[in-house]
């Protein structure tokens, strides 16, 4: 099951800190609550609930990045994707594939188009990014990389 498999590696990575994929340091409050945006689209069943946990998620991270920055333009996709990617990792969601699955099956061709299809490619964005996760992206050795996944999993 590709869930299973995407919830484990993101337990996997539990390891990874914000500095490694890039992101400045902003604050973790406001990552928390993203963090809960994304678990919370595991437990949603409808396309509407599953967007609004998206655009909760969305609008959280552009505040945070707002915040930290000390402006009130919103964040580009180069600053938000990296935050979706962390706190996917960080939230090890269990559903996140059939999720997108079930909205892009259900959403009627026009709205992935527009700002609801927006959010649904920033999450597999993140997603796929993910997946692909190794070393050479991370720029560290491959033994390094094994030695933190193999550190982590012996401290969860």
């Amino acid at each position: 099951n590709k869930d299973k498999l995407f919830e484990d590696m993101t337990k996997n990575l539990g390891w990874i800190t914000p500095n490694m994929l890039e992101i400045k340091i902003i604050s973790t409050d406001h990552l928390e609550y993203t963090k809960k945006c994304i678990q919370r689209l595991d437990e949603s069943n409808s396309v509407n609930d599953k967007l609004s946990c998206i655009r909760e998620a969305h609008a959280s991270l552009n505040n945070a990045i707002k915040f930290s920055e000390g402006t009130e333009s919103d964040a580009g996709q180069d600053e938000i994707t990296p935050l979706f990617q962390y706190i996917i990792i960080k939230a090890h969601p269990y559903k996140i594939i059939s999720s997108m699955i079930y909205i892009k099956t259900f959403l009627d061709e026009s709205e992935l188009s527009g700002s609801k299809g927006f959010l649904v490619t920033q999450i597999e964005s993140a997603v796929s990014y993910i997946d692909n996760i190794n070393n050479e992206t991370l720029k560290m050795s491959l033994d390094e990389y094994n030695r933190k996944i193999d550190e982590w999993k012996k401290s969860q």
